[in-house]
């Protein structure tokens, strides 16, 4: 639920053009960002084992690069897509992220969490 409102709040950031909008956007993702941030950092802490934490918090880092990456590559394509097409890019982006969340989670077994 925290990842949806994320998504849709900065797809609305990305679609409207009014103050009131723009702040109602910012709420949104504001929550869905507090829904989502505790709730991944503790499961992350619960799937590491504590041999490897290392690699999982470099990949874990290697995460926000690539966020990174594809934000300025949505800069770069702005001025070819309207305000639509940044918001639906970022929807389904957003839908990717859950789709592969939900798909990690169940190639887990709840027996090897504590290994």
């Amino acid at each position: 639920m925290g990842t949806t409102l994320f998504t849709l709040g900065y797809a609305l950031q990305a679609y409207v053009n009014t103050l009131p909008l723009l702040i109602f956007s910012s709420f949104i993702l504001s929550f869905g960002e507090l829904m989502y941030v505790p709730t991944r950092q503790s499961k992350l802490a619960d799937l590491m084992p504590e041999n490897k934490r290392g690699a999982y918090l470099a990949f874990n880092g290697s995460i926000f690069q690539l966020g990174k990456v594809i934000a300025s590559s949505m800069l770069i394509g702005a001025p070819f897509l309207d305000s639509f097409g940044i918001a639906t890019a970022i929807i389904f982006l957003g839908l990717g992220a859950i789709i592969l969340t939900l798909w990690a989670l169940r190639l887990i077994p709840d027996n090897q969490s504590n290994m």
